[in-house]
């Protein structure tokens, strides 16, 4: 968990800071909080935490995630972190005003059915009127056709018996749920109103990892044109 916080450091990794925060501030940027819970589900170290209490938004806040690791390594308060998903966890959950839902970066792990398992429980703690903003990997993204290129050549690699790209996930060692904007709309629409989708964080892999201030600027580019 220390070492997935530092991976994440401006200093150390430029693109990969922004990728995470960008997501953050976009979120945040559509929402009125102040007053109701915030539930965020696939907390991790608290990242949405320390932009709520950057910002100075009033809102009972609880983390959720699966990992105790990664939440001992967050600022949230130990009353607030909830160990488990959000089936596990909702008779924890203390709710008041309106309830806000936010899951960044987590569907890209979980299966469809587990997305939506998510959702029903999620309708049943916020009620009628919560709200939720999550992100999904593009399917059809430029990074996602490097990752499966990338896939390809190592596991070719490894075929070969060359050991290369093993541990990563353009390796394929890390199964993901990639989806395409009608296949996501789909997946919402069958449990809320649908509202708003936004293309974001349009990085281009390995490149984002070898130049990595260079594909900020690319980067907004892209969003810029889609």
């Amino acid at each position: 968990s220390e070492t997935y916080t530092a991976k994440f450091d401006r200093d150390r990794n430029p693109f990969l800071h922004h990728f995470f925060h960008e997501r953050i501030r976009l979120a945040l940027d559509s929402c009125q909080l102040d007053g109701g819970t915030v539930i965020d589900v696939g907390a991790g170290t608290g990242k949405l935490f320390d932009e709520l209490r950057a910002r100075e938004i009033d809102a009972r806040y609880y983390g959720v995630d699966i990992s105790a690791g990664m939440l001992r390594n967050s600022r949230i308060p130990a009353a607030y972190q909830m160990v488990g998903t959000l089936a596990d966890v909702r008779s924890s959950l203390k709710t008041t005003g309106h309830v806000h839902f936010f899951a960044l970066g987590v569907t890209t792990y979980m299966k469809p059915h587990d997305i939506r398992a998510m959702f029903s429980v999620a309708s049943e703690i916020g009620g009628r009127g919560s709200t939720f903003t999550l992100t999904f990997s593009n399917r059809y993204s430029v990074d996602t056709a490097m990752q499966m290129l990338l896939t390809k050549f190592f596991s070719l690699a490894r075929y070969m018996g060359k050991d290369i790209g093993s541990g990563r996930v353009a390796g394929g060692v890390v199964e993901r749920t990639m989806v395409s904007r009608r296949q996501a709309v789909e997946l919402l629409s069958r449990h809320a109103d649908f509202l708003d989708m936004q293309y974001t964080n349009q990085c281009i892999t390995p490149f984002n990892r070898l130049f990595p201030r260079a594909s900020i600027a690319v980067e907004r580019v892209l969003v810029g044109l889609l």
